[in-house]
């Protein structure tokens, strides 16, 4: 039965959302989002790096969450967490507006179909001024900004 067990543990995947780009500042600015969610972040800010870059893109990248982009709200009535914030990814010189929403419920009703989205930033959010964004068409039904 020990065996089994490890044999479970061992082969469970690191990031149950897939690979990811990982942000190194989350214990700076969100303390308090959830490990499921950072996972889920990550794995949403590789989808769109790939798609806005020419060649894959490693998951040896790094992002960070820039200061002073971060809004995070509570929900008492709904028992849900939201926000938005900025990461940025100097090597690939791509930023993208992450929203998200979590609840300490898992079931809980009023979270939305999508509770992680990666879109572009608008002109005056950018700071990698050489690079064009795409938006996902599953995200939003758009295309090129």
């Amino acid at each position: 039965m020990l065996i089994a067990g490890a044999t479970v543990w061992y082969f469970r995947p690191a990031n149950l959302y897939g690979p990811g780009i990982a942000i190194t500042n989350y214990d700076q600015y969100l303390k308090d989002l959830p490990t499921d969610r950072r996972q889920a972040i990550n794995a949403v800010l590789l989808s769109m790096a790939n798609y806005n870059s020419t060649k894959p893109v490693s998951t040896a990248n790094t992002a960070a969450i820039r200061q002073g982009s971060v809004a995070a709200k509570y929900n008492q009535i709904t028992n849900v967490h939201s926000g938005t914030f900025i990461a940025d990814i100097p090597a690939l010189k791509q930023s993208y507006v992450i929203q998200y929403e979590w609840s300490s419920d898992s079931n809980n009703i009023s979270l939305s179909d999508r509770t992680v989205v990666a879109s572009c930033p608008k002109t005056e959010q950018t700071i990698y001024k050489s690079t064009t964004c795409k938006e996902m068409p599953e995200f939003n039904g758009e295309g090129e900004q």
